[in-house]
């Protein structure tokens, strides 16, 4: 004969530990939808970046903040790695007249206080080889100071001066060829 008592009690504590299980995992999911949406940046850094100035072509200017507005979520992230690629060949595409607007923008991402625009902005430029934004990555370098090795710190400081490096060849090779 089965015990109904140790039966309602047994289905009880399955029950519940079922439940509770569903509920953390309903919390988690929540959480991490919500960490996902959380921006990267502060959105006020681009439109003071971005705000078109004189002589700017505000297209570009708008191109540009619509495209970072939109990867401005943490879901994004990866596609954040290769931005300063998706800028470069589309600064290529641009009218020549279009292209000193987009150099400018570059150069105020770099001069904004916040890793994510001035790495977009470090890797853009190294790919454009921007040798006016030498002086400002060097600025960004010296403000990291020392970080310990295999830290976030770290990898920003070994990127920025890596794009540092790579304007410096870029400018060596353009010297060499035009003299």
């Amino acid at each position: 004969m089965i015990n109904l008592h140790a039966l309602l009690y047994a289905a009880g504590v399955a029950g519940v530990t079922l439940a509770s299980r569903v509920w953390v995992r309903f919390r988690q999911d929540r959480r991490a939808r919500r960490d996902a949406q959380k921006p990267l940046f502060d959105a006020v850094l681009l439109e003071v970046a971005l705000t078109p100035r004189e002589g700017d072509d505000p297209d570009i200017l708008v191109e540009m903040r619509q495209t970072l507005t939109h990867l401005n979520r943490r879901s994004f992230a990866k596609e954040f790695w290769g931005l300063g690629d998706q800028l470069a060949s589309y600064y290529e595409r641009l009218p020549e007249g279009s292209q000193p607007t987009m150099r400018r923008a570059v150069l105020r991402l770099i001069e904004q206080p916040d890793r994510w625009l001035q790495r977009i902005g470090a890797t853009t430029a190294a790919r454009l080889n921007m040798a006016e934004a030498a002086p400002a990555l060097r600025r960004t370098l010296a403000a990291l100071g020392t970080a310990a090795p295999g830290t976030a710190d770290a990898r920003f400081r070994d990127e920025i001066a890596a794009a540092i490096s790579q304007i410096a060849a870029g400018s060596a090779a353009a010297a060499c060829d035009g003299g």
